[in-house]
């Protein structure tokens, strides 16, 4: 395959564009009510996305019906079957950490159900904003001109970075989000959109949150270290790491499957 430089170049400043407009627009949080800052980051993001998105296609002289990624009878059921998938997903890494660790995890003394559902809502734009900035036009070109493989590894370096620039440690941001990528970007070559590798986001993201691991959003439940060292919570990390890195390693066969179907034709 060869490569178009210029082609693969614009594809890759996409998302990293998305990342620093982002970083600048965040600073319009501070005029909204500080309670839904969760929300608020995700509908500017959202915004940042498509605009970013809308200049690209602009650069490449292409127009919003490139991208197939308009609403359509199966975006809803594709949607809600990736959510399913991403709560299973994340109910089977944690619950295997809580039968192999000193993981614990217990409901919440005040469970509050309604209030926590309604402040999980911000966790959809916030899922749409990277996929639609990772996953959209930007893994769409990489796709067409260097193949699976190269995007897919592309995209997850900068989806980490990405990570990191919000705040997140280097090892954390490779071996969680940088990971997932490749996960997320599967549900978007299978699927044929963004769809389903957003509502996988959305589950996996929803479930986390359930459980207190998700910045701004009161949790269901309460996870925790039975014996509390700090040697004990290290190797729940690493727990955590290796879940990581074993769910990469049946995603890459996956992908290694797609790339000879791709390559037969």
């Amino acid at each position: 395959m060869k490569w178009n430089n210029q082609q693969v170049i614009r594809a890759i400043l996409l998302p990293i564009a998305f990342t620093i407009l982002l970083v600048g627009a965040s600073f319009f949080k501070q005029f909204l009510p500080p309670q839904y800052e969760r929300m608020s980051y995700g509908l500017i993001g959202s915004i940042v996305a498509i605009i970013v998105t809308w200049i690209f296609l602009k650069w490449d002289g292409k127009s919003w019906s490139t991208l197939h990624l308009g609403w359509d009878a199966k975006t809803l059921p594709k949607s809600l079957f990736g959510l399913l998938l991403g709560i299973i997903l994340a109910a089977i890494m944690v619950g295997t950490m809580v039968i192999f660790t000193d993981v614990t995890i217990a409901i919440n003394d005040n469970p509050a159900i309604l209030p926590f559902l309604m402040s999980a809502t911000a966790l959809i734009p916030l899922a749409w904003m990277e996929e639609m900035a990772f996953r959209g036009y930007a893994f769409q070109q990489l796709h067409s001109s260097i193949g699976l493989r190269n995007t897919q590894i592309i995209i997850a370096i900068v989806f980490a970075l990405y990570h990191v620039a919000g705040g997140q440690g280097l090892a954390s941001s490779f071996l969680g989000p940088g990971c997932f990528a490749f996960l997320f970007g599967m549900a978007r070559v299978k699927s044929g959109g963004i769809a389903l590798p957003t509502g996988l986001h959305i589950g996996l993201n929803l479930f986390n949150a359930s459980i207190g691991q998700h910045r701004g959003l009161n949790s269901l439940f309460v996870i925790g270290v039975e014996n509390g060292t700090e040697l004990s919570g290290r190797m729940i990390s690493y727990w955590g790491y290796g879940l990581n890195l074993a769910m990469l390693a049946v995603t890459w066969f996956f992908m290694e499957l797609q790339i000879k179907k791709e390559k037969l034709g």
